[in-house]
Order: C-alpha cells, then sequence, then structure tokens
C-alpha cells in the first residue's frame, strides 16, 4: 500500500467517526479515531475529535492525553494548547489552563478571541476579577459581536460590584441573541 492509500483510509475512518458522532453513537466514534490513529498516530483531526469527545464525556485524562500528542507531533498549532487548556478548565486547574492559553496565545490562531475569552473565563473562576475583565476586553476588541464574552464581562463586572456596567454587559449579549432561559 502506498501512503496516499494510508491517507485514504485514514480519512475514511476520520469521515464515519465524525458521521457516527453526529448520530451521537461516541463510544463507536471514539473507535474510529482510534482506527485512524492505527494508521497515522498523530493524525490531527482524529486526534481533536477524539480528544473532544473524551472531554465532554468527563474523560479529561484521556482528553489530555490526546491533546499532549497533538502538541508534541504539531507544536506550532493551536488547537491542541486551547482543547487542553478547556479539559483543564473543566477539571478546575485554572492555572494551569491559562498557561496553554497563553501558550496557545503565542501562536497564530484564528480563534485568538475565543483563547482571550477562555483564558479570562480562568481568571474568572480564580476571583482575579481584574485580570479576567482584561482578557474578555481583548476578545472583545477582536470580536465585538462574541457573545460569550460580553457574558462573561457581565458576570465578573457584577462580581466586581460594577452592576451598571453588568447590565450593560449582559444587554449587549441579549441583543446580539443570547437567551438566558437556554
Amino acid at each position: 500500500m502506498s501512503n496516499i492509500d494510508y491517507e485514504d483510509e485514514d480519512d475514511k475512518w476520520i469521515n464515519k467517526g465524525i458521521s457516527l458522532l453526529k448520530g451521537g453513537s461516541e463510544e463507536d466514534a471514539i473507535k474510529c479515531f482510534d482506527e485512524a490513529l492505527k494508521l497515522d498516530n498523530t493524525s490531527p483531526q482524529a486526534l481533536i475529535e477524539k480528544g473532544r469527545i473524551l472531554r465532554l464525556k468527563g474523560r479529561y485524562e484521556e482528553a489530555i492525553k490526546c491533546f499532549d500528542e497533538l502538541i508534541k507531533a504539531y507544536q506550532y498549532v493551536d488547537m491542541g494548547w486551547q482543547n487542553k487548556g478547556m479539559t483543564l478548565v473543566d477539571m478546575g486547574e485554572y492555572k494551569e489552563a491559562i498557561k496553554c492559553f497563553d501558550e496557545s496565545l503565542k501562536l497564530d490562531t484564528p480563534d485568538e478571541h475565543k483563547t482571550r475569552n477562555d483564558k479570562g473565563f480562568a481568571y474568572y473562576m480564580l476571583k482575579d476579577y481584574d485580570n479576567a475583565i482584561v482578557c474578555l476586553d481583548e476578545a472583545l476588541n477582536i470580536d465585538i459581536k462574541f457573545v460569550d464574552a460580553w457574558v462573561h464581562k457581565a458576570l465578573t463586572l457584577y462580581q466586581l460590584g460594577k452592576f451598571d456596567e453588568s447590565k450593560e454587559s449582559i444587554n449587549r449579549a441579549i441583543s446580539l441573541g443570547w437567551n438566558p432561559n437556554r
């Protein structure tokens, strides 16, 4: 078999895994990503998708292992750091998450506003509200319509006792389509 055949087979497993994931068969999707990784143990898409599923299922250590493999193989790709950071947030490891977000921000990332928002949220969880506001404002400077950053900013301002500004931020989120009842 040529390398092309391996790549084609790898893609087939990844596409099948994504299809299964969309249908709600998470465990079967993980098996497909594992098959893809048997063919290419550094497949970025397989590592990201598998890691994301594991994170959502609360299998954090396994998810981090996927993201560490991605970081090791593709040190200049922000998705490994970003996803590892979010997994660490889920685990309550906010200081470590911030370090991951900082590594992601050193790279050329198309989702810089999301990373800055996530970093702000981690600071919020640490009750470091001043640094949270800095990060959230940076996110909003990049994308003024980023609803999550407006919501997180409202929560942070509320904790700082800036109730009028908090209300303005939450109203901005609502005007952009955020529904507090979801």
